[in-house]
């Protein structure tokens, strides 16, 4: 075999031969990660078996925010971004409240006659109507709300005119976001 002085260069095929020999050579480390791929709390097995405390730093960790949110209602981790942790929060509590509410805005029936004008009473074609004005309104703030937070810290929310229009939708709807 021809060895290769430090001025030659080297394909990265050749690198990457180097590399799984290498990796070759550390049996026990590859083995375990390999049997579990996922790891535990973020880290891959073998260096849990080396810092068996990180094992229980997670759970007393969970313990606290367990009883944090039973306590508060909400952990420390919420602090670290508030804006993702409430943005989440209204996308779940707004899917949920979508496909559980009895109610309709009054504003959602501008325009539409009354079915008795004495009771103030619409008939079931315009609630359907109304209904329906109303869950889309709801699922675009939904749509705009997913989209900040399914997007990493590089996210250009100031630009994004869906995240702009559903947060306007929020604001001019957030007092009849009840049932």
């Amino acid at each position: 075999m021809e060895t290769k002085n430090e001025y030659e260069t080297i394909t990265w095929e050749e690198l990457k031969k180097q590399m799984d020999e290498e990796d070759a050579k550390k049996n026990f480390r590859n083995w375990i990660n390999n049997k579990f791929p996922k790891g535990y709390a973020g880290y891959n097995i073998y260096h849990l078996l080396l810092h068996p405390t990180i094992v229980f730093n997670h759970w007393k960790n969970q313990i606290k925010w367990a009883w944090q949110r039973v306590f508060r209602g909400w952990d420390d981790r919420a602090l670290w971004s508030i804006d993702y942790y409430i943005s989440d929060l209204i996308v779940k509590l707004l899917t949920e409240f979508k496909s559980h509410h009895a109610g309709v805005p009054s504003d959602m029936f501008e325009g539409m006659p009354y079915e008795d004008e004495q009771y103030y009473t619409h008939s079931k074609e315009n609630w359907k109507i109304a209904d329906e004005k109303w869950c889309n309104i709801l699922q675009e703030i939904i749509d705009g709300f997913e989209e900040y937070v399914s997007n990493d810290e590089n996210y250009d929310y100031y630009q994004s005119k869906k995240f702009k229009r559903s947060f306007d939708l929020f604001k001019k709807h957030f007092v009849k976001l009840w049932d």
